[in-house]
């Protein structure tokens, strides 16, 4: 019985972690897309919906290189406040 008790916590944990991943890499997707836009608003979204400020694209820039490459110094300048890196 105990085995089997351990093995239900198991499985739900183990579907907690899939679905806080999952969510957390569709918001951070959700940044990188804001930052390519130079939209501050949606930036801030994302992060306040757990994104990690320091997600990369699949050429491998954070969003604080993004804005940066735009020339959004606002946007910079708020990303570094919360922990961004190029």
């Amino acid at each position: 019985m105990k085995r089997k008790k351990f093995l239900t916590v198991v499985v739900i944990l183990g579907f907690l972690l899939w679905v806080n991943f999952t969510f957390a890499q569709d918001w951070n997707s959700k940044l990188l897309d804001a930052a390519e836009k130079g939209d501050i608003e949606g930036v801030k979204t994302a992060l306040a919906k757990g994104a990690d400020v320091n997600a990369k694209d699949c050429f491998g820039k954070t969003a604080l290189k993004l804005v940066k490459d735009r020339g959004h110094k606002d946007i910079v300048n708020y990303l570094r406040s919360v922990g961004g890196k190029e």
